[in-house]
């Protein structure tokens, strides 16, 4: 049985939703200039809301009403500042009788605006993305934090610099003409929706393993990109592929005590198969070209675990073939980390320990607690049992979402029994 969903955690939702939606209508409207009060307004729209309808009902279009109360509160705060100069000139007091679009090709075309403006070669490639996340996706400090291994003074900082950046922008939203130009800002769009979806789908800290209302907006906006002729790629097609096989799983990653099931315990009945299809499709979509992303080679492993009809049925060799790839296009910690536990279902724990303790020299500052679970992983394997309580505990230490966290304590209570 599945918990019941609180007011809270609906509204939560909803704003998740339609925060981008409201932040770019209202941005193409005052002028990215104002993008700090047009996010603080939206802001405000949501305490208002929580504060309203936790005593009447939800409205029965509720992205009317957050649009509205934004939009009045966008206005009052420009008066009051005397800067009703700084928005364009066509705007009047008719802009708050104005209901919000329910026009979805100028809903999507805001956003896309939206998407591609947070990307503007004018800033660089870290506050793109920090940007992004904050606009695109509603992260807080904390989240951006968690996502890009950061500090929040140094987030703070550079969110700072770069919405000053931001509002120079003297074309406010536009769509990049220029092919390379293009180009190099959907990279980046690809890369903040990758992180997107990466939050939601497992959650850095907090009480909840999953984000799904985070992993949806992901799939919506690429989803969007995948059906506009300029920028639907084949790297798209791949990273909607990605996003899909893995939502598919959602429902199975945790059991009715909110405690994390691995893919070996998951029901595979449970899998959502409408988004299994669709990942197949994305992923044929995708092959159109000769250009090889590491979207490419995650959507292909992650078909490779979803396809099996059992798990004792996972190709393993092949995926470990793809890792081979991706870790060359991507030597990210994480993509080494994953290539390590399928090395150990190629070859054996031994090996893998082995390579684990090479990459360990090679970051030796190491603070993340899948390295240790990992670790502790292939050393109970090895039956170095004492050395594997060790690395529990410090994976313990460092875990920061709850349920992960009891997930290993469980198993260090297995391992010391």
């Amino acid at each position: 049985m599945k918990p019941e969903i609180t007011f809270q955690k609906k509204i939560e939702h909803l704003f998740r939703r339609e925060y981008v939606k409201i932040c770019a209508s209202l941005s193409h409207r005052f002028g990215i200039q104002n993008i700090q009060i047009v996010e603080d307004s939206v802001q405000d729209a949501l305490i208002k809301a929580m504060q309203v309808w936790g005593y009447t009902d939800i409205p029965d279009n509720p992205s009317a009403w957050l649009y509205k109360v934004a939009s009045n509160r966008a206005l009052d705060i420009l008066r009051r500042e005397n800067k009703s100069n700084t928005f364009p000139e066509y705007l009047n007091d008719s802009l708050v009788e104005e209901p919000f679009s329910e026009d979805i090709d100028q809903v999507n075309d805001d956003l896309l605006k939206m998407i591609f403006t947070t990307c503007h070669p004018v800033l660089s490639t870290q506050e793109q993305i920090m940007l992004s996340l904050k606009l695109l996706c509603g992260f807080s400090i904390d989240e951006i934090s968690r996502a890009l291994v950061k500090q929040n003074e140094a987030v703070k900082k550079s969110l700072t610099r770069a919405k000053g950046k931001f509002r120079s922008i003297s074309k406010g939203f536009e769509l990049p003409q220029d092919g390379e130009e293009q180009k190099e800002r959907l990279e980046v769009v690809l890369k903040v929706l990758y992180l997107m979806f990466t939050e939601g789908y497992k959650a850095t800290s907090g009480q909840n393993l999953i984000k799904s209302d985070v992993c949806e907006e992901a799939i919506r906006l690429t989803y969007i990109l995948s059906n506009h002729s300029r920028y639907n790629s084949p790297q798209v097609f791949a990273l909607l592929a990605l996003m899909c096989f893995n939502y598919a799983r959602f429902s199975s990653r945790q059991d009715p005590q909110m405690h994390l099931v691995t893919l070996k315990d998951q029901d595979r009945n449970n899998w959502d198969k409408n988004y299994i299809n669709m990942g197949v499709c994305y992923l044929s979509m995708s092959a159109k070209g000769s250009d090889l992303s590491k979207y490419h080679l995650e959507s292909g492993i992650a078909s490779l675990y979803i396809m099996p009809e059992k798990y004792s049925e996972t190709n393993w060799p092949e995926i470990l073939r793809l890792y081979d790839l991706l870790v060359e296009i991507d030597p990210s910690l994480s993509a080494k980390l994953n290539r390590i536990v399928v090395l150990s279902k190629v070859k054996n724990c031994k090996i893998a320990l082995n390579e684990l303790n090479l990459l360990h020299k090679n970051y030796p500052k190491i603070e993340t607690h899948l390295f240790f679970a990992i670790r502790a992983e292939l050393e109970q394997s090895c039956a170095l049992i004492e050395h594997a309580i060790k690395s529990l505990y410090k994976a313990i230490e460092l875990a920061q979402n709850e349920i992960e966290k009891r997930f290993l304590e469980a198993k260090l209570k297995t391992v010391l029994n």
